[in-house]
């Protein structure tokens, strides 16, 4: 990756006076691509939006290619929400320019689904997976993204084995490919969206050792904390170092489990949260088996020493 990069950037003076520049661009491009592809994705954002600021004015193909890159850095560095603007406005740059789509259309997908607009996500999607491909038979990476969105907006309808499939694929085309950001979303994707301990607790794991390996992985290390909080209580420090998987309590469950310090009694908690006393009995006898714990008192002193309080 970089060698070829470094080999082209020595030789730029060997080219024409009059292309220098654009090779110039060009290669720039290419290094901070290489950049974001091996995981160092705030880097990648700064230096694409600096290039897209740059070339804007002259609605060159190195604004096109830069505001999407920019936008698609966005989206892994600080946020879904934050990244769409640009995503969209890479993706009419680059059709207007009459270049690849890249992945942006397909990028912009999975955006609108993690804020949750279903019909912007399928649309982005559908769009994505009607672009030409490069050549024939050729298994296009960059859907990956779009299928993840898709997955998600079938599940949010209703279609939970659908859309796993469709996760899956987009994990299968990401596996095949360079980016370990990909997998590892695609990782905790499938995990949230699975109801089999095990396989989450797997795929977890793979998305922790990924997102590792990252130089940086941006805002992927925070939702990857998320979903092993949800897989795993850790020992506190004064015990034996490790981490205790026990079967996860469900977000109702966590939502009871966190008033129990209170002073309120359960039927109180029922009306905190808007469900039936029974409801709340239920949930309470549930945190206490997976606790192994029989009262509130000792469900409270356990939640705490597991740092799950």
């Amino acid at each position: 990756g970089f060698r070829w990069i470094d080999v082209a950037e020595s030789a730029i003076h060997a080219a024409p006076t009059e292309m220098r520049p654009r090779i110039g661009r060009t290669v720039a491009l290419f290094r901070v691509l290489g950049e974001m592809v091996t995981g160092n994705v705030e880097a990648a954002r700064v230096a694409f939006e600096a290039m897209a600021d740059k070339e804007r004015p002259t609605g060159s193909n190195a604004y096109a290619l830069a505001v999407g890159f920019a936008g698609i850095a966005t989206f892994w560095s600080v946020g879904a929400l934050e990244a769409i603007p640009a995503l969209r406005e890479g993706s009419v740059a680059r059709e207007q320019a009459s270049l690849t789509d890249g992945g942006v259309t397909a990028l912009l997908a999975a955006a609108y689904a993690e804020i949750g607009d279903w019909v912007a996500a399928e649309a982005a999607a559908e769009a994505a997976f009607a672009m030409p491909l490069p050549w024939e038979h050729y298994r296009y990476p960059d859907l990956m993204a779009a299928h993840y969105a898709r997955g998600k907006t079938l599940i949010a309808r209703g279609e939970h084995d659908h859309g796993i499939t469709q996760i899956k694929q987009g994990l299968e085309l990401a596996r095949g490919w360079v980016e370990p950001i990909f997998v590892a979303y695609g990782c905790l994707a499938l995990a949230d969206a699975l109801d089999d301990f095990a396989e989450q607790r797997a795929l977890v794991r793979e998305a922790r050792q990924l997102i590792d390996s990252s130089q940086d992985p941006g805002r992927l290390a925070g939702v990857l904390e998320a979903a092993e909080r949800k897989l795993s209580i850790r020992q506190p420090s004064q015990r034996t170092p490790g981490t205790v998987h026990v079967e996860p309590l469900t977000t109702r469950e966590l939502d009871v489990l966190r008033l129990l310090p209170s002073k309120l009694s359960l039927r109180e908690i029922a009306n905190e949260l808007y469900i039936s006393h029974n409801t709340v009995k239920g949930y309470t006898k549930s945190i206490y088996r997976k606790l192994g714990v029989t009262s509130r008192a000792a469900a409270i002193k356990t939640a705490r020493d597991l740092d799950s309080l």
